[in-house]
């Protein structure tokens, strides 16, 4: 095992964060704008510092020292916790949760400290972040926290402005604190820390330098909280133990099948309904039979999406069927219109033709929308005159409006969700995980 030490480096959030992603928060691309684009660089971007962390085999990353206006828990901590999150991640209320929990059984020992990590083509996930950002440092993150862990309909085009007063805040100090450049610099040196540590999931965990999926369920991570102040007294302290090996991971529930496990009863329905009128792929008799509520403009969507691709292929029609079906968030602009398209193109024979564009062409599709559709359509020999028709159809409209109707029924408020022989998993799972509850599945 190598036993080398975290490299730790500091360089530029324009350098760590690259592409869009420093343009977006440091050249004025918030939803709050910051100066124009000329001048934003100039407010010191250019100049911020960040400490990059190099994850090494052997060793425990050493994150640096988080804001205290973003931490929570013991002041003299024995653990420690840091949280890489994303307001708008489907699994960020759920997960807010099991750090509220273990927060509340180790309150005497454990330190909690938050870090942005945004998605910078989810436009809810920047803005989230700076409002969150101006709400920390104004004293009131837990606050922010609550606020947008509790809305059943997730994180939509929100104008985070009128939070001010929920938040106890006034108006102005809240808008100045969200535009203030500092702000947007805050977000961008977390999510470049993240981006170079090559993070993935949002939500993501480090225990005491160790990193856990954030989706890691309130049982496991309490087990692993209690060996780890254990470690930490025979150590001779935190700072000892963080000198030592990481502990290993290995067998560590880590809730990625059991995700959505409270869901059912939280939400009541548990068997998904299914019609003729859904379009599916694969036989009405496999042994497996996976049901997709999906939004074309969704980034985990499109992630969940290849790895269907995949599960068709390994799997074949007679063992695997998937169904879909549309529920388009108001976040997304043209995501009720992409709906109806595919649906449209579905009549004529296209439907998984058009899914795949839809979602391969997702970029497209956002600065695009209904002359994207009819691009992908005569991409495929589709009928304009006939595609146009369908899409403003009575007919498609009801078909897009009972499939939100039922994920209404089903308690599903975000996208992706899936249903795999009706056990509910919530978020888009990496391949492996798709082959794991299939194969369990096939077991039965």
């Amino acid at each position: 095992m190598n036993k080398s030490k975290n490299a730790v480096e500091t360089m530029s959030v324009t350098t760590l964060l690259g592409m869009a992603a420093a343009a977006a928060l440091l050249a004025g691309g918030l939803q709050f704008a910051m100066a124009a684009p000329s001048s934003a660089p100039a407010a010191g971007s250019s100049r911020l510092q960040v400490t990059k962390v190099v994850l090494a085999d052997g060793a425990r990353a050493k994150l640096g020292k988080a804001p205290e206006y973003r931490s929570r828990g013991a002041k003299i901590a024995k653990a420690e916790l840091v949280v890489y999150g994303d307001f708008a991640s489907p699994f960020a209320a759920t997960s807010g949760r099991v750090v509220d929990a273990v927060l509340e059984q180790f309150k005497d020992d454990l330190s909690v400290s938050y870090r942005h990590f945004i998605s910078v083509d989810n436009h809810t996930s920047v803005s989230a972040a700076q409002a969150a950002e101006a709400a920390a440092k104004l004293g009131k993150f837990s606050q922010f926290r609550e606020l947008a862990f509790g809305r059943n309909d997730g994180l939509g085009y929100v104008d985070f402005t009128a939070w001010a007063g929920p938040l106890g805040l006034g108006d102005v100090a809240f808008r100045k604190a969200m535009e203030a450049p500092e702000t947007g610099a805050a977000v961008a040196a977390d999510s470049a820390q993240a981006e170079a540590m090559g993070l993935t999931q949002r939500p993501t965990f480090f225990l005491n330098g160790v990193q856990l999926p954030g989706t890691t369920p309130i049982n496991a991570l309490s087990s692993l909280l209690e060996k780890e102040l254990a470690a930490a007294q025979a150590a001779g302290g935190l700072a000892a133990l963080l000198k030592t090996e990481p502990f290993d991971t290995e067998g560590v529930d880590t809730g990625t099948l059991e995700q959505k496990k409270e869901g059912q009863a939280r939400f009541g329905e548990a068997k998904v309904r299914i019609s003729d009128a859904d379009p599916s792929w694969g036989n009405s008799d496999a042994t497996v039979t996976i049901v997709e509520f999906g939004d074309f403009l969704c980034p985990y969507c499109r992630r969940g999406a290849e790895a269907l691709g995949k599960i068709k292929k390994k799997y074949g029609p007679e063992k695997v069927r998937i169904v879909f079906k549309n529920l388009p968030l108001r976040m997304h602009r043209y995501a009720d219109v992409a709906a109806r398209g595919v649906l449209a193109a579905g009549r004529q024979g296209k439907f998984w033709e058009m899914h795949g564009k839809l979602y391969t062409r997702q970029k497209d599709l956002k600065s695009g929308g209904v002359d994207a559709i009819l691009g992908f359509a005569l991409e495929l020999g589709l009928d304009l005159d006939t595609l146009m028709d369908d899409m403003t159809s009575v007919e498609i409209r009801e078909k897009v409006a009972d499939d939100m109707a039922e994920a209404e029924r089903m308690g599903v408020r975000f996208t992706p969700n899936y249903f795999i022989n009706d056990e509910h998993i919530g978020g888009a799972l990496p391949y492996n995980n798709f082959v794991q509850i299939i194969d369990k599945h096939m077991s039965d």
